[in-house]
C-alpha cells in the first residue's frame, strides 16, 4: 500500500489537537428565539394599549393587555422551539460519506469523523469533504464555482516540493467537486478552518427568508393592509357621526388598536413553519429528508415527476444474461476491469466470470492499476493495467473506438439491438497495449436488471394522484420501451423517443414532441436539462436522479429528488433525499405536500371570514349604538380563545379528494369565498345585535362575546371541507378536544362573569338561544359555502 494512512493513535491524536471537520453555525438560544416574539409590530400595538390603558388609571384592563401579550409570546415561543426540534432531528437523517485509507486499508466514514492528515480517495462526482493537497492524480479536475461562483473548470497537479503545499495549482478545497478524473489527497485543514467553512460560517449564521416566507409575510401584510385601511375609515367615520368621540380618544384609540390587532392573521408564520416542520419529520421516518422545508409544499404541487428507470422501476441491481466474446483471453481480461470496483456492472460482471470455468485468474493489488473515470461525452470508462489497457462502454462507443470492419460492425450491432428489444442491456469491451495504442474488439456482455414487483403500482398511483410520470434514460430506446411497457407506463412505443432524433432547432416542435411523450432514451445530461426547462413552462416539475450527470436537471427542477447514495455533487443541489430508491415514497410524500396545502389554506380561510367579518362588523355596529358593542379586552380574548384549536390545525386530517390533484395558491378565488361566507357573517351579526339591543350594555357585549367565540369555533368546523359538515373526514381529536375546551372555558367565564374582563353574567335561558343562532349560523354558512363551490367556484376566471 503507497499511502498506509493513519492509524487509531494518529486519528485521537489529531481530533485532539484539531477538532472534527463540522462547519459550526450559531444555533438560537431559548431566550433569542423568545425575545424574538417581541419583535413583532403587532407585540408593539399591544403595549402601547398596554400604555394607554395604564396612564388612563384603568390598571385592570393593562394588566389583562398584558396578560394576554405573555400568552401569546408564550406560544408563538413553544412552537417555534418546537419547529426547532423537529428541524434537528430531520437533519440527523442525512448521511454523507467519504473515502479515505487508514490502517491500509479503504474505508468510508462520515466527513465530520475526517481528522487533519487523512488520505482521501477521490473520484468523478465526488464532493471535496475538506482543503486537500494532491498526493497522485489521473488527469483530476475540479469546479470550483461554490467558492469563486466561476464555472471554469481547473486543472490541478501533484505536490512536488514541499515549499509549494501552499499553491491553489496542488489544493483541493472542500465544497468544490471532482468533474473529471481521480485523485488521492492529504487532509490539511477542516472545519471552520475550510476556505469553504470560512464562507459556510458566515452563510450558516445569516437569516435569509425563503420565496415561501415572503410569499407568506407578503399575504398577510396584504390582509393587514385592507383591515387597516378598513379601521381609518371606521374611525373617521366616528369622529364625524359622532364628534364627541374625540373626547374619549383613548378608548377609541385603544378600541382601533385591539381591532387592528384581531385583523392581521399573526399566526400564519407559526401555523405554516409548525405544519411544515412536523410533516417534513414524519417524512423523514419513513425515509424522505426533506432538506428544505418550503421544498414541501412544492413537491405537493408536482403534476411531473421525471426520473431514470434505474432503482426506481427496476431493482437496480445488474445480472448477466448472455454474453459474445472474441477469444478466451477476453474472460481474464474482463475480470482485470472489474477486480475492486463499486460500479454495480462491474459487480455483476465479476461474480458471474468468477463462477465461470473459462476464466484464468492473475494476482492483482491496488498499485497495479489506474482507473480512467467514466467521461459522459464519449460514454466510455477504463482501467490501466500492466502492459494493456481495458475499456468498456456503449457497444457504438468501444466499435467507434477500434478497427472493425463494416461487415462485422452490422453484425455486432444486430445482435445487441435485438437483445435490446427483449429488455437486455449490451456492456462492450476492447483493449489495447498501450493507451494511444490500437484498440481491439474483446466482446459484448448482456445483463437485465429487473422490474419491481410494485412497478406497475406505483405507476398507477402516480396517475390516481394526478403526476405524470416521464423517463429519462441514458439507455437504449429498446431497453427503454421494454421497461416502460413491464410496467405498465406506456400503451404503445409511439410514446417513447431517442432523443438524438429530437428536432432542437425548432422550439415549437421540439415543445409538442416533449409534452406528448413519456419516455426518453439516450439522454445526456444537457438533454435532460433542455426537456425540464420545456415541461417547467406550464408545469410544476420534479426529477429524480443520482448521479453527477443530473445536477444540472437536480438545480432546474422545481424539486430535485437524490436517493441517498447518490454522488455528493446530486445531493447538494437536491431539494429531497430518499433513504430507498422507491417512487412510492415520493407519491406519499406528494400527498402529504398537499395536506400542507390545505391546512394552510384551513387557517387562512378561518382569519379572513371569522377575524375579519367580526372586525367589520364590530366597527359599523360601533357606528350605530351609542356604546361600544364590544370591549377591547373582550375582542381579545376571542381571539386568543378562538386560535387555541388553529394551532392543531397543522396535523388535522384532509380529504382524500383533495390530495388526489396538485394545488396552486389562488388569492383571488380564497378572498372572493371569504368575502361570500363573511357576508353571511355580517349578516348573522347584525340579527343579533338586532334580537339584543334592548339588553343593557354590559350584556349586549357578554352577549356577543360567547356569540363570537360560539360562531368562529363553527366555523373552523365548516371550512375543513368543501363538503357538507356531516359528510367531511373527521377531524382529528386534538382538535376536537381544543375546541372543546376553548367552549367549556367560554361558557365558563359567562355563566359566573369575570369582571377583571369585564365580563358579565348571562342567564341559563340566554346561552341557549345564543347557542340555536349560533348554529343557524353555521346551516347558513354551510348551504353558502356548498352553494360556492357548486355554482361560483368554477365560473371564476382569474387568468
Amino acid at each position: 500500500m503507497l499511502y498506509p494512512g493513519l492509524n487509531q493513535k494518529n486519528i485521537q491524536e489529531s481530533l485532539q489537537k484539531f477538532g472534527s471537520n463540522v462547519v459550526r453555525s450559531k444555533s438560537d438560544s431559548s431566550f433569542t428565539i423568545f425575545t424574538r416574539q417581541l419583535l413583532n409590530p403587532l407585540v408593539y400595538l399591544l403595549i402601547l394599549s398596554g400604555i394607554i390603558s395604564f396612564v388612563l388609571k384603568d390598571y385592570l384592563e393593562s394588566l389583562v393587555i398584558f396578560i394576554i401579550l405573555f400568552i401569546n409570546t408564550s406560544i408563538g415561543f413553544s412552537q417555534e422551539y418546537k419547529s426547532k426540534k423537529l428541524l434537528a432531528k430531520i437533519s440527523s437523517y442525512i448521511s454523507s460519506k467519504a473515502e479515505v485509507v487508514r490502517d491500509s486499508k479503504r474505508q468510508k466514514i462520515n466527513k465530520s469523523e475526517l481528522v487533519i492528515g487523512d488520505i482521501v480517495l477521490l473520484k468523478l462526482g465526488d464532493v471535496v469533504p475538506a482543503d486537500c493537497v494532491l498526493l497522485k492524480a489521473e488527469d483530476i479536475r475540479v469546479n470550483e464555482s461554490i467558492l469563486t461562483g466561476e464555472s471554469e473548470i481547473i486543472y490541478k497537479s501533484v505536490l512536488v516540493l514541499l515549499a509549494e503545499s501552499n499553491d491553489s495549482e496542488h489544493l483541493l478545497y472542500s465544497g468544490s467537486f471532482i468533474s473529471h478524473g481521480s485523485g488521492i489527497a492529504r487532509v490539511i485543514a477542516i472545519g471552520n478552518n475550510t476556505k469553504f467553512g470560512t464562507i459556510s460560517h458566515l452563510a450558516l449564521n445569516t437569516k435569509k427568508p425563503s420565496q415561501f416566507e415572503k410569499n407568506s409575510e407578503s399575504l398577510s401584510k396584504s390582509f393587514s393592509l385592507v383591515g387597516i385601511v378598513f379601521l381609518f375609515i371606521i374611525v373617521g367615520l366616528q369622529l364625524y357621526i359622532k364628534p364627541d368621540a374625540i373626547n374619549h380618544w383613548a378608548q377609541l384609540a385603544i378600541f382601533t388598536i385591539t381591532l387592528m390587532v384581531s385583523l392581521i392573521p399573526e399566526e400564519l408564520p407559526i401555523i405554516t413553519s409548525l405544519t411544515l416542520a412536523q410533516k417534513s419529520y414524519k417524512l423523514g421516518k419513513s425515509g424522505l429528508i426533506i432538506r428544505h422545508l418550503t421544498a414541501l409544499e412544492d413537491l405537493g404541487n408536482i403534476d411531473i415527476l421525471c426520473t431514470d428507470k434505474t432503482g426506481t422501476l427496476t431493482m437496480n441491481k445488474q445480472k448477466v444474461i448472455n454474453y459474445t466474446f472474441e477469444h478466451d483471453e477476453a474472460f481474464s481480461q474482463i475480470w482485470l476491469l472489474s477486480i475492486e470496483s463499486a460500479d454495480d456492472i462491474d459487480i455483476a460482471v465479476h461474480e458471474w466470470l468468477d463462477d465461470n470455468k473459462k476464466l484464468k485468474k492473475p494476482k492483482l493489488t491496488i498499485d497495479d492499476y489506474t482507473d480512467i473515470p467514466f467521461d459522459p461525452k464519449v460514454r466510455l470508462s477504463g482501467r490501466i493495467l500492466q502492459g494493456f489497457t481495458v475499456y468498456k462502454g456503449s457497444t457504438e462507443s468501444i466499435l467507434d473506438l477500434c478497427s472493425v470492419t463494416n461487415k462485422k460492425r452490422e453484425t455486432i450491432l444486430s445482435e445487441v439491438h435485438l437483445k435490446s428489444r427483449n429488455g437486455l442491456r449490451a456492456i462492450s469491451y476492447a483493449s489495447s497495449n498501450s493507451v494511444n495504442g490500437k484498440k481491439i474488439y474483446l466482446g459484448t456482455v448482456f445483463l437485465a436488471d429487473e422490474i419491481k414487483d410494485d412497478a406497475d403500482d406505483v405507476v398507477r398511483a402516480c396517475k390516481k394522484n394526478g403526476v405524470t410520470l416521464k423517463i429519462l434514460t441514458g439507455d437504449s430506446l429498446e431497453v427503454a420501451i421494454y421497461v416502460a411497457q413491464q410496467a405498465g407506463l406506456i400503451e404503445n412505443t409511439s410514446e417513447c423517443v431517442d432523443v438524438s432524433t429530437l428536432p432542437f432547432d425548432d422550439e415549437d416542435l421540439l415543445e409538442h414532441i416533449i409534452k406528448s411523450k413519456k419516455v426518453f432514451a439516450r439522454t445526456r445530461p444537457e438533454d435532460k436539462y433542455k426537456i425540464i426547462q420545456i415541461l417547467q413552462k406550464n408545469h410544476v416539475v420534479g426529477y429524480l436522479g443520482d448521479g453527477i450527470n443530473d445536477a444540472p436537471a437536480l438545480a432546474l427542477a422545481q424539486v430535485g429528488i437524490v436517493v441517498d447514495t447518490a454522488s455528493d455533487i446530486a445531493k447538494s443541489t437536491a431539494d429531497i433525499i430518499l433513504l430507498k430508491p422507491e417512487l412510492s415514497t415520493i407519491i406519499y410524500g406528494i400527498r402529504e405536500g398537499r395536506a400542507v396545502f390545505e391546512n394552510i389554506q384551513k387557517y387562512l380561510k378561518f382569519t379572513l371570514i371569522g377575524n375579519f367579518g367580526n372586525a367589520f362588523t364590530i366597527g359599523l355596529i360601533s357606528l350605530l349604538l351609542p356604546y361600544q358593542p364590544i370591549l377591547a379586552i373582550q375582542v381579545l380574548i376571542v381571539n386568543l380563545l378562538t386560535d387555541l384549536p388553529m394551532l392543531s390545525i397543522s396535523g388535522d386530517s384532509v380529504e382524500l379528494s383533495e390530495l388526489r390533484s396538485p394545488k396552486k395558491q389562488e388569492i383571488h378565488k380564497l378572498l372572493f369565498f371569504c368575502i361570500f361566507l363573511g357576508l353571511f357573517s355580517t349578516i348573522f351579526d347584525f340579527v343579533f345585535i338586532g334580537l339584543h339591543q334592548s339588553l343593557p350594555p354590559g350584556q349586549v357585549q357578554t352577549s356577543w362575546f360567547f356569540f363570537s367565540v360560539c360562531t368562529e369555533l363553527l366555523l373552523i368546523f365548516s371550512i375543513r371541507s368543501r363538503k357538507n359538515i356531516f359528510r367531511s373526514v373527521k377531524p382529528k381529536r386534538i382538535l376536537v378536544g381544543l375546541a372543546l375546551f376553548t367552549f367549556t372555558v367560554t361558557v365558563w367565564l359567562t355563566l359566573f362573569g369575570f369582571r377583571y374582563l369585564e365580563i358579565t353574567v348571562l342567564s341559563l335561558k340566554q346561552i341557549p338561544s345564543i347557542i340555536i343562532l349560533a348554529l343557524l349560523y353555521l346551516l347558513a354558512s354551510e348551504m353558502a359555502k356548498l352553494i360556492f363551490y357548486k355554482y361560483i367556484d368554477l365560473k371564476i376566471d382569474y387568468d
